[in-house]
C-alpha cells in the first residue's frame, strides 16, 4: 500500500508500543517480525495486528520477560534454536519455545561469558556462535557445548569491546571493536589487524556488513568504507 505505520509509546490502540528505543529487528521464518527494545520483546501479532510482548505471543510464562532489560540482538541458527543477547547475557531458546540456557559472567565454566553485556551475534559457516561482549569475543561451539574466549592480550584481541561481527567469503571472522578491525584466520587461529594506516577513516568500527561481492562494508567515526576482498583494499566514501 505504500503507506507508513507510525508505532511509539505516544500512539493509541493498535500503534502503541511499550518503549520507544528499538536496538533490534529481527524476522523470523514465518514472517513475524521481532523487536529488540529496552523493556524486552515484542512480537507482532498479525492475528490482532499489534506488537505483543513476547511471552504473551508464545502463550508461555516460563520464557524470560526481560522486564527493563536492553536487546540488542536476535538471531535464529540452523538448527532453530533462537539467541538473544541483551545487556544481562546471553539466551539461548529452544526452537520449541519450551527451554531457556543462559549464558552469563557469573555462571560455570560452559556457560560463562566475557562480559554480560553482549552487542553482536553471528552464526558462521560451521555452525559456530560467536559473540561479541563488552570484555572480549566469545565462540560457541554446539557439538561439543563448550565456550572458548578471546581476550587482548594473549587472546590476540587488539581490544575487548566487541562491537559487531562478519563472516567473510573466506570464512574468516572480522571483528569490529573500539580500536581497529580485527580478522579472525579459523585456520591458523591467528588475528591480523587494520586501521587507518591500511585506509579505514577511523579506528572505531560501528557495523561490518557482507555484499554479494564478498565485499564488506564497514562503518567508522569517521564515515564508510569497502574492502574488497580481491584487491586486499580499503575505499573511503
Amino acid at each position: 500500500t505504500r503507506e507508513v505505520e507510525h508505532f511509539s509509546s505516544r500512539q493509541n490502540g493498535n500503534h502503541f508500543i511499550p518503549n520507544d528505543f528499538i536496538h533490534s529487528i529481527f524476522k523470523d521464518n514465518d514472517n513475524s517480525i521481532w523487536l529488540g527494545t529496552r523493556d524486552g520483546i515484542l512480537i507482532y501479532d498479525k492475528t490482532a495486528n499489534r506488537f505483543v510482548q513476547w511471552n504473551s505471543y508464545f502463550n508461555n510464562t516460563d520464557l524470560p520477560s526481560f522486564d527493563n532489560v536492553r536487546v540488542n540482538v536476535i538471531i535464529r541458527d540452523k538448527t532453530s534454536n533462537y539467541w538473544i543477547g541483551t545487556q544481562n547475557g546471553l539466551y539461548m531458546v529452544s526452537s520449541d519455545k519450551k527451554s531457556v540456557t543462559a549464558f552469563q559472567e557469573e555462571l560455570d565454566e560452559n556457560h560463562r561469558l566475557s562480559a554480560n553485556l553482549v552487542y553482536c551475534l553471528l552464526e558462521d559457516s560451521d555452525g559456530l556462535i560467536w559473540i561479541a561482549t563488552v570484555g572480549g569475543l566469545d565462540m560457541y561451539n554446539p557439538a561439543t557445548k563448550k565456550i572458548t574466549h578471546y581476550n587482548k592480550g594473549k587472546g590476540g584481541l587488539s581490544d575487548d569491546f566487541i562491537i559487531t561481527l562478519c563472516e567473510d567469503g573466506k570464512n574468516r571472522i572480522w571483528i569490529g571493536t573500539a580500536t581497529f578491525v580485527n580478522v579472525f584466520d579459523k585456520t591458523d587461529t591467528t588475528f591480523t589487524f587494520y586501521g587507518q594506516e591500511h585506509g579505514i577513516p577511523n579506528n572505531r568500527i560501528f557495523e561490518i556488513v557482507k555484499d554479494k561481492n564478498n565485499d564488506l562494508w564497514i562503518t567508522t567515526g569517521k564515515g564508510l568504507c569497502k574492502y574488497d576482498e580481491k584487491e586486499n583494499s580499503f575505499q573511503t566514501f
